[in-house]
């Protein structure tokens, strides 16, 4: 029996040494890494960059000159934005920087920072070649595009007359305008801008504001993790009174 324990014994180490080599990012956390999800399929605020194939963004900048002033390190991990809220209350990121807008339901599963953005506008688009939309009414029994989950998608969703076709991205919601497959996309007028700067200045499209709040921004923690919220909620308004945040606003045609 005795010659069994020290086999047994470094079995024990190895098993143990092995399942923190395989740890993955979420379960390394550390007081000095931050674990960020976002989506990075909703420019301005997080989008890949075609040449260098890394994430970049709004919010990109932003939730990297927190941990700078912090001192802390950042793993950020794409995924769905549908994903990004279950994910947090998981555990496996401790902030989600997406775009994402401060609302009563969504409070009811997250704690907010204090928001950085509060001024995009929500938009409907259509082509200039269809007649005007004016009003809500006018939407009835069309085929509108929204982002699953974004904030056009849940103001749009109280009118049962509006069929809504949900899509993954921007980009997805271009497109079906261009094919004709919906008659109308609604979304940030920031977001829609970033397509709209690369045509020519004539663009076929035509804009109508929604009677909503314009879209806010605003970092997520879990709802338990008051002592981060509370850590970063000043380096925002530091960083809202140094002018850090409206020169990247500058920088992504966000003001």
């Amino acid at each position: 029996m005795k010659k069994i324990i020290p086999y047994i014994i470094s079995a024990l180490v190895i098993s143990i040494v092995y399942y923190f080599l395989c740890l993955t990012p979420s379960t390394q956390k550390t007081q000095n890494t931050l674990i960020i999800g976002t989506s990075a399929d909703y420019p301005p605020y997080a989008q890949i960059d075609l040449n260098t194939g890394k994430i970049v963004g709004f919010e990109i900048d932003v939730i990297q000159e927190i941990a700078q002033r912090l001192h802390k390190k950042l793993i950020i991990k794409d995924m769905p934005f549908n994903s990004l809220i279950l994910e947090l209350m998981a555990g496996q990121i401790d902030i989600i920087a997406a775009g994402l807008s401060p609302s009563p339901e969504r409070a009811k599963a997250v704690l907010f920072s204090i928001p950085y953005i509060d001024n995009d506008d929500l938009v409907i688009v259509s082509s200039k070649d269809t007649p005007p939309i004016t009003n809500i009414a006018d939407l009835h029994g069309k085929f509108i595009a929204v982002n699953t989950g974004y904030t056009s998608d849940t103001y749009l969703s109280q009118f049962p007359e509006i069929n809504l076709i949900r899509l993954k991205s921007t980009a997805d919601g271009v497109m079906a305008l261009q094919a004709k497959s919906v008659d109308a996309f609604a979304t940030s007028k920031s977001s829609f801008d970033i397509f709209i700067n690369k045509q020519q200045e004539n663009h076929p499209y035509q804009y109508f504001n929604l009677p909503a709040s314009a879209d806010a921004c605003a970092l997520a923690f879990e709802k338990n993790n008051q002592a981060l919220q509370q850590q970063i909620n000043p380096v925002i308004d530091a960083m809202m009174t140094d002018g850090t945040i409206e020169k990247f606003k500058k920088k992504w045609s966000l003001s």
